[in-house]
């Protein structure tokens, strides 16, 4: 998603692509309209369907990743 919304911020270099938690989120805010909240206990609790919720995550994920063509090892585990 970077690499095609964003491309003048990758650099190669011999350690990889990194970025801040910062970065990320006003990254997601500049580009997709994504807010973070912060977490509370109340949030912390499964809804009843979070295994139908998880699946239906993983596909966006595939299909984000084939459409952007992300790499897999760029991959992050998002929960």
């Amino acid at each position: 998603m970077i690499q095609s919304l964003a491309p003048h911020v990758i650099h190669d270099t011999p350690r990889g692509f990194k970025v801040t938690k910062e970065w990320t989120h006003q990254f997601l805010k500049l580009y997709i309209n994504w807010n973070f909240r912060v977490g509370n206990t109340i949030a912390s609790i499964m809804p009843m369907d979070w295994m139908e919720q998880r699946k239906f995550m993983v596909y966006r994920v595939a299909y984000c990743a084939k459409i952007y063509n992300i790499p897999p090892h760029l991959l992050v585990n998002i929960d």
